[in-house]
């Protein structure tokens, strides 16, 4: 077998990568930021939309609705922080995770009057539909 001098740096650069890459793996952990859609029903009753979004782990603090004509936006995110302190040693860790959600609705709504309600990892939103206008037919004349 014949001696390569750059085999064996090509050899060394590889254990050199993969020195580097655990140690900025283990070193530096930043900051994640998870959100999932969460899973919803979307019910269409005689005179209101009932939403329910399944948010488990969060609390009511950490959730935002926003309701606009035709659509709704559901947004939840909820920091935790781990700390571990030790003779000579500390070691501080953030995540962040949550659910965000653009619900299309089935009609319009009024979005001042609907209600939000957060109960064991469920949140219900109910919102008055807007009555419908008489549509009216209009003829067009054809040239």
């Amino acid at each position: 077998m014949v001696f390569d001098p750059f085999e064996e740096i090509r050899r060394l650069q590889r254990e050199m990568n993969r020195a580097f890459e655990r140690l900025w793996k283990e070193a530096i952990k930043l900051p994640k930021l998870e959100l999932r859609e969460p899973a919803v029903d979307v019910k269409e009753e005689k005179d209101k939309v009932v939403i329910t979004a399944d948010l488990p782990g969060m609390d009511k603090k950490d959730i935002v609705v926003e309701v606009a004509e035709n659509y709704m936006h559901i947004l939840a995110r909820k920091k935790s922080e781990v700390k571990i302190e030790r003779k000579g040693f500390f070691q501080k860790e953030r995540s962040f995770r949550g659910y965000e959600r653009i619900i299309p609705l089935p009609c319009s709504v009024k979005a001042e009057e609907a209600k939000a309600e957060y109960k064991n990892g469920v949140l219900k939103i109910e919102i008055p539909k807007k009555e419908a206008k008489a549509k009216k037919a209009v003829k067009v004349k054809v040239k």
